[in-house]
């Protein structure tokens, strides 16, 4: 929740750069806030196939164990 604290804050931050007319500091702080961006969801992204890959693991031996007590 942080994150999109922060990436709302990132955003929000744009509109005074525009409206300075000083479209270099804006390319570099945008240059800027892509790269954040880009690394949180891609982060996001690999937390999210841990975690699945995890559920995967963890269901297969559930369903294992029950198959074991079963027959």
């Amino acid at each position: 929740m942080a994150h999109l604290l922060i990436l709302a804050i990132g955003a929000l931050i744009h509109i005074p750069l525009i409206l300075a007319d000083d479209l270099v500091i804006f390319a570099i702080y945008h240059a800027f806030y892509i790269g954040v961006v880009t690394v949180y969801v891609g982060r996001f992204l690999w937390l999210e196939s841990q975690y699945r890959r995890w559920k995967q693991d963890y269901l297969r031996s559930l369903a294992r164990l029950e198959g074991d007590s079963l027959g």
